[in-house]
């Protein structure tokens, strides 16, 4: 099979809803747990008016629904200072790409993937993969140690529409499809 080829120039705005994507798609299973969280603090505050007595004890179900609701609360500090931190990093990158007119290739082919701009090359087996899944018309190729972020490729493009379907058939038959949580 021949090499599939991704090549063009930098565009701030595809880079940054990408991002926002990722960052969104890696924080799903927190906002999950936050919802969680506030479903039990409203649980165990039920429990502990229920079960309320006139004597002076505190309801270990209200302290224990407190405790949820601060768990929750911060999960979604956490969540809101990661994501200034993210969408200024982001904004930055972007800046300097576009200062310098990078280009972004990947390149799919039946031995590894390979991806190159103006500051780096480099080349992953597909064993490097932990999985693939597809999350808001993007693939996201998600690498076992996260040292290197993911991979993400826009479905949404018609103008790669071939690509991405060609991509899909190589990816399907080398990696594990996880469902978005």
């Amino acid at each position: 099979m021949d090499t599939i080829v991704f090549d063009s120039p930098f565009d701030k705005e595809a880079f940054i809803r990408s991002n926002k994507v990722f960052w969104d798609y890696t924080w799903k299973k927190n906002k999950k747990q936050t919802k969680k969280f506030l479903i039990s603090f409203i649980i165990l505050l039920g429990l502990g008016l229920l079960t309320r007595t006139n004597h002076g004890t505190s309801n270990p179900f209200v302290i224990a629904g407190i405790f949820s609701l601060c768990i929750a609360g911060l999960i979604g500090l956490l969540r809101f200072f990661s994501w200034r931190r993210h969408n200024r990093i982001m904004k930055e990158v972007a800046d300097e790409y576009e200062k310098v007119n990078s280009e972004f290739t990947f390149e799919i082919f039946e031995e590894a993937f390979r991806f190159s701009d103006f500051q780096k090359k480099l080349e992953f087996k597909w064993s490097a993969f932990s999985h693939y899944t597809i999350y808001k018309g993007y693939i996201i190729l998600v690498p076992k140690h996260s040292f290197s972020g993911a991979f993400l490729f826009d479905t949404n493009d018609e103008s790669e529409a071939e690509k991405c379907q060609q991509t899909l058939k190589i990816i399907k038959n080398k990696l594990e499809y996880v469902e978005t949580p």
